[in-house]
């Protein structure tokens, strides 16, 4: 659980350090710092502790948010939906033999994660 608070804590610190803030430096700063602790999925599935650690993550996206002023009707469902996400992401690379490299992993993260600072075209029939 400190792991996971600590490399919460630099990508809060990474994000906060951006000059722009776009999907672009958000995703970077996200792939960046799920790379740099690749053990950590692996360690919370050893430990048991998925259904603590999601709550953060959840808490973070929720955090991330509020900062972007982004303030949809259901910010909770959303924040839920991407922690999950983030999670999930986390796990899989952590998983994935060989590696995939920073390139394949940013192409992979803008297919997946949706880029909530964009509204999107909905259609309407």
């Amino acid at each position: 659980m400190i792991e996971y608070l600590i490399a919460l804590q630099q990508l809060g610190q990474a994000l906060n350090d951006l000059t722009t803030t776009s999907y672009a430096t958000i995703t970077g700063a996200i792939i960046t710092t799920i790379r740099a602790h690749l053990g950590l999925p692996l360690l919370v599935s050893w430990g048991q502790c998925r259904e603590r650690v999601i709550p953060l993550e959840v808490g973070f996206a929720q955090q991330l948010l509020t900062s972007l002023a982004i303030h949809p009707k259901q910010r909770h469902f959303m924040a839920t939906y991407l922690g999950n996400c983030l999670h999930q992401l986390a796990w899989q690379l952590a998983t994935t033999q060989p590696t995939l490299s920073k390139i394949e992993t940013y192409r992979l993260f803008i297919q997946l994660i949706p880029n909530v600072l964009q509204a999107p075209t909905i259609p309407t029939d």
